[in-house]
Formats: C-alpha cells, sequence, structure tokens
C-alpha cells in the first residue's frame, strides 16, 4: 500500500446544485464516504487508521464543513445529506486542507 490509497471514479453529478460551494460539497461527500469505506477495510484487515485528510480548493465549501458558515445565511439550502461531512470532520474521521486550484491536478 505505500503511503496511502488512490481511488478514482468519474460521473455526472446527479443532482442541479444552487452555488460552486453545493457542487463541490456534493463531491466532497460522495469522495468522503469512499474513503472511509476503505479506510474501514484497512483497519478491518490490520492497518492502524489515522484521520484522513482530503484537499479542497473551494474556501466556502471547506468553511461549510468546519461549521463556520452560519445555517441561517446563504446555505440554509444545503440539505441534511451535504451535512455528514461536518459530522465526520468533527469527530476527527477526516480533516480537511485547503490546495490552491493550481495544485489540485497533475497534467503528467
Amino acid at each position: 500500500m505505500n503511503t496511502g490509497l488512490i481511488h478514482y471514479n468519474s460521473s455526472l453529478q446527479q443532482i442541479v446544485a444552487l452555488s460552486t460551494a453545493e457542487s463541490e460539497l456534493c463531491g466532497l461527500v460522495k469522495l468522503a464516504t469512499a474513503l472511509l469505506w476503505l479506510r474501514m477495510i484497512m483497519f478491518e484487515i490490520g492497518y492502524d487508521q489515522t484521520p484522513l485528510i482530503i484537499l479542497e480548493d473551494n474556501t466556502p465549501t471547506i468553511l461549510i464543513c468546519e461549521d463556520k458558515v452560519s445555517s441561517t445565511g446563504r446555505v440554509k439550502h444545503v440539505g441534511i445529506k451535504f451535512q455528514w461531512p461536518m459530522m465526520a470532520i468533527t469527530e476527527k474521521m477526516c480533516l480537511i486542507r485547503y490546495v490552491p486550484s493550481a495544485l489540485n491536478y497533475s497534467d503528467g
């Protein structure tokens, strides 16, 4: 397993998002659920697990996940389904870190 797991999935988003932050949050939910599932498998076969570090380039999404945005403001439309990453971050199952957009992909 060297230094970590790699998970790749490409698909069209199944819902219409009202903002880029909500769209990023949709992707984050899919990623976090897949990674936590893989993490549980690794734990069951005997590998110690540390919190997952998820890199995100959308600052509003990070603020929503870290519960630093009031739900009475501009994100009150975000559904319960998307509140899940906040719980995972609060319980230290995963950590979310900012990465500049220019560093968020590889061209080779």
